[in-house]
């Protein structure tokens, strides 16, 4: 059962089937149609890989709440440069100057903020990417002599979920629901 696997449900019957999960802050319905979000939009190629990528896997294991940063899970050394430039640096130069928007932007689009769980940071928000995929973004402010920074972590199990290139897809469209 794909639906109860990913953490969705199921409804349907006879080739009208449709599969409905969350994914961050809005709800997906998947038919042998397509994927769309809830206001009826077509997901775009990167949100579709990782979308099919989680249903395809079989992974089933619920979050164990064990973040690690993408170099802490294996195979990752040639997507660590990637993550830097299409994830860390846009979201370091869009909130640099002003980290009160990244906080308003995260909790637009469902962050949560566990800011009490990581007290080194400045920022810290929680996004349900799908139920069974937290991810939570860390943003340091630029303070004397050191630029501003941006981390995701992802739970230890996300690589039952998803592969390296499809977590790679799903921070660049967390990066960019915040930017834009």
């Amino acid at each position: 059962d794909i639906a109860g696997r990913i953490g969705g449900t199921f409804t349907g019957s006879g080739g009208d089937e449709t599969i409905l999960v969350s994914c961050f802050n809005k709800q997906i319905s998947i038919t042998r149609n397509g994927i769309r979000d809830d206001s009826g939009r077509d997901l775009s190629r990167n949100e579709q890989t990782f979308v099919y990528i989680h249903m395809a896997r079989g992974g089933a294991s619920a979050p164990s709440g064990k973040m690690k940063s993408l170099k802490e899970f294996p195979n990752t050394i040639s997507k660590i440069v990637s993550m830097r430039e299409r994830v860390e640096i846009p979201l370091k130069k869009a909130f640099s100057e002003n980290p009160e928007s990244l906080s308003l932007s995260c909790e637009n689009f469902g962050g949560a903020n566990v800011k009490g769980q990581y007290p080194s940071c400045d920022l810290a928000y929680e996004f349900k990417a799908f139920p069974k995929i937290p991810v939570v973004l860390l943003f340091w402010r630029a303070t004397d002599g050191f630029e501003a920074d941006a981390k995701l972590l992802f739970d230890e199990t996300i690589i039952q979920h998803l592969d390296i290139e499809a977590i790679l897809f799903l921070s660049e469209h967390l990066c960019n629901m915040l930017i834009h």
